[in-house]
């Protein structure tokens, strides 16, 4: 890369709640079988009447599948919000400057120069592009707010410097 990649994000409650429908599990997947599961369970119950206690051992397992189909991406899109709220630093805006050598953030009230060592993976959706530096923190960068001419270079500069897998966006 000959060049320094440098850009600006100003990332909004909109971003955090986006980026977390993107990146965390598909508990949606859940709902479908979840609804089976309940209907066999209702059926067994009218089917086989001996076997009630089961039917509805069943039935619960179904309605827990449902719950977490339906509740669990809105409780952890809401839990990802409130900690962006609740951090001063994320929620101004950030400077980035990425090299070979560095990724460099400016903002109003920090300034941190990483090595490329300092990453854990990166994890790349269709709106986002998540560099992970522990298991509970990193940096989120929305793709729009990259110059296009400079999407595929800093694809290409994620991929050589940090070691682990490429991840992708559920």
């Amino acid at each position: 890369m000959a060049q320094e990649i440098e850009f600006s994000v100003h990332l909004t409650e909109t971003d955090i709640a986006r980026a977390s429908d993107e990146t965390t599990f598909r508990w949606r997947r859940c709902l479908l079988p979840g609804v089976a599961v309940s209907l066999a369970g209702i059926a067994g119950l009218f089917l086989e009447p001996e076997w009630a206690a089961e039917s509805v051992a069943v039935v619960a397992v179904g309605l827990i599948l449902i719950y977490f189909g339906a509740l669990m991406p809105k409780l952890l899109r809401r839990k990802n919000v409130r900690f962006f709220l609740q951090t001063p630093l994320a929620q101004g805006k950030m400077h980035y400057q990425i090299s070979d050598d560095q990724f460099r953030v400016t903002s109003e009230l920090a300034l941190s120069e990483l090595r490329w060592l300092a990453f854990l993976k990166v994890q790349q959706t269709r709106s986002y592009v998540f560099l992970i530096t522990s298991p509970v923190s990193g940096y989120l960068i929305p793709l729009a707010a990259i110059p296009p001419i400079h999407t595929l270079e800093l694809r290409e500069l994620l991929r050589s410097r940090i070691q682990a897998p490429l991840g992708k966006g559920r």
